[in-house]
């Protein structure tokens, strides 16, 4: 049975997700990678790179952007990893070469790590709070579109109960209040 090439390509991209994953998850297992440490380097790079063991095709990066609307749902999705990767190995080699001290650099070094590393996750919080809050919205809306009372009573009382459950959080974090560390 023959592969079509968008199904091929598909399939590289998904091969290529899940090494990008397992980069960002291990990044101390890639430090020696010379060609995935170029091809994170940029777009142009990682549509090149090919690792046949991996399933992972050569392919141009227009090519690599329309597999990746095909399977992922736009090309971000691949780009925020490759920068994620990127990152990884970055933080991986300095911690490399700062481990063991408790010289101050290295002290600083940690927190600087630290707040870049809070700073992702209160992103990341943002964004789910966004997505929450747009999916609720979207249930009210067909809810209240189907005009069908029952339907519309079990909306919200089910959106109640969530928000309640939400209300038991210990820190509530506004979409106003997500912002960088500033440093002293």
């Amino acid at each position: 049975m023959s592969v079509s090439r968008s199904e091929a390509n598909a399939a590289s991209v998904i091969a290529l997700v899940d090494l990008l994953t397992k980069v960002i998850a291990k990044p101390s297992d890639h430090l020696n990678s010379a060609s995935l440490n170029h091809a994170l380097t940029s777009q142009g790079a990682l549509a090149a790179y090919e690792s046949l063991e991996l399933g992972i095709r050569r392919a141009s990066l227009n090519t690599q952007k329309k597999a990746c609307d095909f399977c992922l749902g736009g090309f971000a999705v691949l780009d925020s990893l490759r920068r994620r990767a990127r990152e990884s190995i970055a933080n991986a080699k300095t911690q490399a070469r700062h481990s063991g001290k408790r010289t101050k650099e290295g002290l600083l070094l940690r927190v600087t790590e630290q707040e870049q590393e809070i700073q992702l996750l209160l992103e990341d919080l943002q964004l789910l709070q966004r997505a929450f809050e747009r999916r609720s919205m979207q249930a009210r809306s067909y809810a209240e579109s189907s005009k069908v009372p029952s339907i519309i009573a079990l909306c919200r009382a089910e959106q109640r109960e969530i928000d309640t459950g939400l209300d038991l959080r210990r820190k509530v974090f506004e979409a106003s209040n997500v912002r960088p560390i500033v440093r002293p």
